[in-house]
């Protein structure tokens, strides 16, 4: 027995001595040494930001809060860049209009790779310049970057001082700079709407939002029947040529504080809504056609006799020739749709200008009969102006009538401006009029 233990002994010894022998002989992880690797990276990224022209996008945030910007960046391989950007929300705080600067940059080492824009460039570093503040603190942008990864000509970067991530993207050499950010521009300016300064969300989810704030790059959202200042939530995106995205996903909150949707994605479709690419369902809009035409306590509306079609534009010009023949050489001005406040209407009216009268006939309702469909049902009431017109130009009441007759199909070329809306009727597609948005009565504009 006592032999049995020695042996056992003996050969846990040599075991261990094994052990101990293999663990100090470890296969070295990586075929080269830290500074090799850190060498070879730096030259890497240097000739892939100088390669095909050095020409690239960056979309840029300098915090969780500000808008983003576009610029570009031209990389020189003698150590030169020029940075370049006329976007219009450079300006936040002395009016300065930026268009290019040039100054140097270097790719150097630290934990990583690091793209560095070494010294000051007059557009690029307005956002990390303290003094552009009264605060000393400036906008808190970076100008020093992690390179983190680089995939299908585009570089992933995330700012070393405050963390945000963003990336930059390779254009062709050929890019007109001023091109391509009169694009970004134009995508800016499509959701700027007189008269509807808010639009709508509606969601995947069935549910619908209100929106705002797009141009300036800061969207708010709350719930369409929720309180707009204690469930509205918002993020600070960034316009592309197509779109705008955001720094990161914002969940939408339901009417009562309870998230129901998250969006951060949206491509410009062609009838200038907003498509939101990340469940291909959501989309910004404007309110319905319908509620925007019978919130007469905000709009009032204009028939555009040059938006005459069929029949419409026959009488309009009709009831101009024979008002001016017939009725003292009083041209048809205009007709407007709007509420009349007086006592005796105290209901919508269509208004016949003549010279410088005003005749008024009364609209009993506007119904709204199904998805963008509405009947308007006339009433007898007219004012002593409307009257007289109906008896010197009897073509008058052929209008009206046309305009009582059946239903009418709307719509408008721009989903994001109701302001102008096409009736097409239902009973003889030829016959159509427009309505455009004459005065609003509401500072704030929109239907809700």
């Amino acid at each position: 027995m006592k032999s049995y233990k020695l042996i056992l002994m003996a050969l846990c010894a040599v075991a261990l001595t094994t052990l101990w022998s293999c663990k100090n002989e470890v296969d070295d992880i990586f075929p080269d040494s830290a500074a090799n690797r850190m060498t070879n990276a730096i030259n890497t990224y240097s000739d892939l930001l100088t390669a095909n022209g050095g020409k690239w996008a960056l979309e840029y945030f300098s915090s969780t809060s500000a808008p983003g910007y576009v610029f570009i960046l031209e990389f020189a391989k003698d150590g030169s860049v020029t940075v370049s950007s006329n976007n219009p929300y450079a300006d936040i705080e002395e009016g300065l209009s930026y268009g290019s600067d040039t100054s140097e940059w270097e790719v150097i080492g630290d934990n990583g790779p690091v793209l560095s824009f070494n010294t000051y460039n007059e557009v690029f570093h307005y956002f990390s310049d303290p003094d552009v503040s009264p605060r000393g603190r400036g906008f808190e942008g970076d100008y020093e970057f992690n390179l983190m990864k680089y995939e299908n000509d585009t570089l992933f970067l995330n700012g070393k001082k405050h963390d945000m991530n963003m990336f930059m993207y390779r254009l062709p050499e050929s890019v007109d700079k001023n091109t391509f950010f009169a694009a970004i521009d134009d995508m800016l300016k499509s959701p700027v709407v007189p008269y509807f300064p808010t639009q709508l969300l509606i969601g995947s989810n069935g549910k619908e939002y209100v929106v705002s704030g797009i141009a300036g790059q800061v969207v708010s959202f709350y719930h369409r029947t929720g309180d707009a200042i204690t469930e509205t939530v918002s993020g600070n995106a960034i316009a592309t040529q197509t779109g705008f995205y955001f720094l990161e996903p914002v969940e939408l909150l339901d009417s009562g504080g309870t998230k129901t949707l998250q969006v951060q994605h949206f491509i410009r479709q062609n009838d200038g809504s907003f498509l939101c690419t990340d469940d291909n369902k959501s989309v910004i809009t404007s309110y319905e056609l319908t509620t925007v035409l019978t919130d007469f306590a905000t709009y009032d509306w204009n028939f555009e006799n040059s938006e005459l079609g069929g029949k419409f534009a026959s009488l309009y010009e009709q009831i101009n020739n024979d008002s001016y023949a017939n009725n003292n050489r009083r041209r048809l001005t205009f007709i407007h749709l709007y509420f009349n406040t007086s006592e005796k209407f105290s209901s919508e009216a269509l208004l016949f200008q003549t010279g410088s009268y005003q005749c008024h006939f009364g609209v009993q309702d506007i119904q709204v009969v199904g998805n963008n469909k509405v009947k308007f049902i006339l009433s007898d009431l007219r004012d002593t102006n409307g009257t007289n017109l109906l008896k010197k130009v009897p073509v008058v009441q052929e209008f009206l009538d046309l305009l009582a007759n059946g239903t009418f199909t709307l719509s408008c070329e721009n989903a994001l401006n109701p302001a102008l809306i096409k009736f097409v009727s239902d009973v003889d597609p030829t016959n159509y009029f427009t309505l455009k948005v004459f005065t609003t009565h509401a500072s704030s504009g929109g239907a809700n």
